[in-house]
This record gives C-alpha cells, structure tokens and sequence, in this order.
C-alpha cells in the first residue's frame, strides 16, 4: 500500500523535501555518503499500521514554487558569472595585445 504524505513545509529539517542527509562515513581512503531518510515530518505523519507501507511524497505548490525560484536565482548567477568571465578574458586578451 502507498501512503502520500505531503512534508511540512515550516520543518527546520528537510524545509518541505521531506528527506534529510545522514551525513557519510570513512570507507578506505575515502568518504561514502549514507542514503537520505525520510524526515520526522513525514514519519509522524504515518498511520499506526503502514510501517510496511510505501511512501510516495507529495510537495506542495509553495515548495514547488521555492525550489523553481532558487534554481531561477542559480541559472542567473552562472549566466552572469559566464558573462562576467568573457569580458575578464577579453579585456586580458586586449591589455596583452596593446601593451
């Protein structure tokens, strides 16, 4: 059986993801990352009897719309930085070729 369960948007955990990082561990010489989990928010929202269930989680609009506003606010910073690289390696370029 699947459960939805929509995660709770003001929780300073997963802040609406609904999953959290269990950090890593030594492996070698290496680090390995643990699995996320689900967060406490979404666990205490599970009926007494579906701990066998499936969890499908469902974002509200306001998380949709916070992730698509933070990836917005990415892609503009890397254009801006691509753009600013250019006219760094242009003006470089013209210094060398007029000094």
């Amino acid at each position: 059986m699947t459960i939805k369960i929509t995660p709770k948007i003001d929780c300073k955990a997963c802040r609406g993801g609904g999953t959290v990082g269990m950090g890593s561990v030594p492996y070698g010489s290496t680090w390995v990352s643990l699995p996320d989990d689900y967060c406490d928010c979404v666990i205490d929202q599970l009926p007494e009897d579906g701990d066998n269930s499936e969890i499908e989680l469902v974002f509200s609009q306001e998380v949709l719309d916070a992730w698509a506003a933070d990836v917005k606010a990415e892609n503009d910073f890397l254009a801006q930085l691509q753009e600013d690289t250019r006219e760094a390696f242009h003006d470089e370029h013209l210094y060398r070729q007029y000094k």
